[in-house]
């Protein structure tokens, strides 16, 4: 649908290009299936009106609502409604931008991308990075006003640092007394001062603005390696925040492939029962929530496809799992550990040998659980 719209604003595609009516087609038939599809997931997703409402509100789900909306209600303000487009209605600008807001709905095939890991990981590291990135704004800005301020006063054409000989010598002298030059464009005043601040310090350097003064240039160096050291921390946090949220994302993978037995992607109620009873009887079961299967399903299943995707067992993971902190239950969890390893050196033994092969086979059993 973008690409139509796109490529209809090419000057003389429309309406002499032949191919601009396959477009307008093509645009129709991505529209009415969006359409359809949020349709029929609206119908499906629960009975009530507070069930709809919880729907619309989710911001995936608003998205796909700005993939087709817009093309109705402009179709319909239209005279005629729907009309093929022509180079002037992409002109103006109210319909066209109402267009080019469908651009959002291509942000949903990261839900099912092989990207989709790496933009939550993001994401995550972000979050946990606010702080480093509110000392980098407040740093930034800080530097950029002084530094912003003092090679204003180095650099502009009143100053006394700068004659008429060395702009003209530079090509940057007033073409006319009362009209401005390149030095006053660049350094005039302390906000277009910013300007040259902010690309120095990024290490941009579009080179439309330089220095042409001995000190000015001092302070370009100082400019540089400030912005090296403002912006160089807070992205090195940003990083270690990227490296530690992909390693617990890597743990999370860990964890539920090692629950997912047949290796289909998902938790089903079978292999969550099995977890829960796992966890149950090693006491890391909060006792406040509601661990029955009816329950955890309902809560975390938000699809209501009968299975757990990584996401939804991770969230579930974090509600329902308490740390052994108390005595009693790390009593119990060693209890437990070593009941489990006693009934599986039991097994061993009941597949026959002698005693002292049932002795040694006793041993190796309880010392390979109790080292696990």
């Amino acid at each position: 649908s973008e690409v139509c719209t796109t490529a209809e604003c090419i000057n003389g595609f429309l309406p002499f290009n032949p191919a601009a009516e396959v477009f307008y087609w093509i645009e129709w038939v991505t529209i009415i299936f969006f359409t359809g599809e949020y349709l029929v997931r609206l119908a499906t997703c629960g009975d009530g009106v507070c069930s709809r409402l919880r729907f619309i509100a989710r911001i995936s789900n608003l998205i796909d609502l700005c993939a087709w909306l817009p093309f109705w209600v402009s179709g319909f303000s239209q005279d005629p409604p729907f009309a093929k487009p022509t180079l002037g209605q992409l002109g103006g600008g109210g319909a066209a931008f109402v267009r080019a807001i469908r651009l959002v709905r291509v942000f949903r095939v990261f839900r099912w991308g092989r990207y989709s890991l790496g933009i939550k990981v993001f994401a995550q590291a972000a979050q946990l990075s606010v702080a480093p990135m509110i000392i980098l704004a407040v740093s930034g800005v800080v530097a950029m006003v002084i530094l912003s301020s003092v090679i204003w006063m180095v650099e502009r054409p009143e100053g006394s640092f700068v004659d008429d000989d060395l702009l003209f010598i530079t090509g940057r002298s007033r073409p006319e007394p009362d009209k401005y030059g390149m030095q006053d464009i660049c350094y005039g005043t302390i906000p277009k001062a910013a300007w040259w601040v902010l690309t120095t310090m990024t290490t941009v350097g579009y080179g439309d603005c330089s220095p042409i003064t001995g000190v000015g240039k001092m302070v370009g160096v100082l400019t540089m390696m400030a912005g090296i050291i403002v912006l160089a921390l807070p992205i090195t946090v940003l990083g270690s925040n990227f490296a530690k949220v992909t390693e617990m994302y890597e743990d999370d993978i860990a964890r539920f492939s090692a629950q997912d037995y047949d290796k289909d992607g998902i938790i089903d109620e079978h292999e969550l029962r099995d977890f829960i009873r796992t966890k149950r009887r090693e006491g890391l079961l909060r006792r406040d929530v509601d661990v029955s299967i009816a329950a955890l399903m309902e809560k975390y299943d938000e699809d209501r496809g009968g299975f757990l995707r990584l996401e939804q067992f991770t969230k579930l993971q974090q509600d329902v799992l308490a740390e052994p902190t108390d005595p009693f239950q790390l009593l119990q969890k060693k209890l437990d550990t070593r009941l489990l390893a006693i009934e599986e050196a039991l097994a061993a033994i009941r597949k026959g040998g002698t005693e002292d092969e049932d002795q040694t086979k006793l041993s190796r059993a309880y010392d390979s659980r109790m080292s696990a």
